[in-house]
C-alpha cells in the first residue's frame, strides 16, 4: 500500500516486474509530437506538442501561447517520480517550471496513476511486496 494524501491508500501492484521508466516517457513525448494529439492540464484545456527534438527541447502549444520545454527539465522530474514514488505539483515545479505539463505528461505514461485528494497526485505501481520495482529502486541508487 502507498499512502497518498491523509487517510488515503492506493495500492497498485506490477506482476511481471516491469515498471513505467523513461524510455516510456520518451516514446510517448515521440508519439505525442508525431500525432499533435491535444491533452489537457491544469491551466489550459487545449495542449499539444508541436515540435520535438529528442533529448533536447519540446515545443508546447496552448492556444495562442507557445512555450520550449528542455527534455533534460522532464528527465529530471522524472527521476524526482522514481525517488519518490508519488508527486504532487509542487515536487516537480522545478526545474523548468512545466509542473502542470510534466503532471499532464506522466499522467499518460502506462502503469501511472492519479490520486486525488486535496490535490492531485501521481502514483508508480508498487511491486507485489510493497516496494517499488527493482528497477525502479536500482534506478534511484544510481543517482
Amino acid at each position: 500500500m502507498t499512502r497518498v494524501g491523509p487517510g488515503l491508500q492506493v495500492e497498485e501492484t506490477v506482476q511481471d516486474g516491469s515498471s513505467p521508466d523513461w524510455p516510456a516517457v520518451e516514446a510517448l513525448l515521440a508519439r505525442l509530437a508525431e500525432t499533435r494529439a491535444v491533452f489537457p492540464t491544469t491551466n489550459a484545456s487545449s495542449n499539444w506538442i508541436s515540435s520535438y527534438e529528442p533529448g533536447r527541447r519540446l515545443m508546447l502549444e496552448s492556444g495562442d501561447r507557445s512555450r520550449w520545454i528542455r527534455v533534460d527539465h522532464v528527465q529530471a522530474c522524472w527521476s524526482t517520480f522514481e525517488r519518490l514514488g508519488r508527486i504532487r505539483r509542487l515536487d516537480v515545479l522545478e526545474p523548468g517550471r512545466a509542473s502542470t505539463f510534466v503532471m499532464a505528461l506522466f499522467a499518460q505514461v502506462s502503469g501511472v496513476r492519479q490520486v486525488e485528494k486535496d490535490e492531485p497526485y501521481l502514483v508508480l505501481p508498487q511491486a507485489k511486496n510493497g516496494r517499488r520495482t527493482p528497477a525502479a529502486r536500482s534506478r534511484s541508487l544510481a543517482r
